[in-house]
């Protein structure tokens, strides 16, 4: 398993996506909506700061933390991020021409500030 990687609550990443997300054991992604190619899971490369020590290298904020199957690349900034070009990846599927889905252990929800 790689990781921790965390995705940040917001519209598209909510406390009830999230529930579905642990439940499946998958996150999916899609094409980008300015001008994306390919289907990509985005995430940060860090865990999220509930829990962690203090001084820990870590994003303060509401959101999923998880370890994936896959291995990401890392582009700037620190986003980890898996796409299905050509080669098939393990832990990585194509649901639809659109979406793919990543095998994950999602391990924390923080919502509200609370861990849930």
């Amino acid at each position: 398993m790689y990781g921790p990687f965390h995705r940040k609550e917001s519209p598209t990443q909510t406390f009830e996506i999230a529930q579905i997300q642990k439940r499946s054991g998958e996150i999916w992604g899609r094409a980008g909506r300015l001008n994306g190619l390919f289907p990509t899971v985005r995430a940060y490369k860090k865990p999220l700061c509930l829990g962690e020590p203090s001084g820990a290298d870590c994003d303060d904020s509401d959101g999923i933390e998880f370890k994936a199957a896959a291995r990401p690349s890392i582009g700037p900034g620190g986003i980890a991020y898996w796409r299905m070009e050509d080669l098939p990846l393990e832990g990585l599927r194509r649901e639809d021409d659109e979406t793919i889905a990543l095998a994950v252990t999602i391990y924390k929800i923080v919502h509200q500030g609370y861990l849930t």
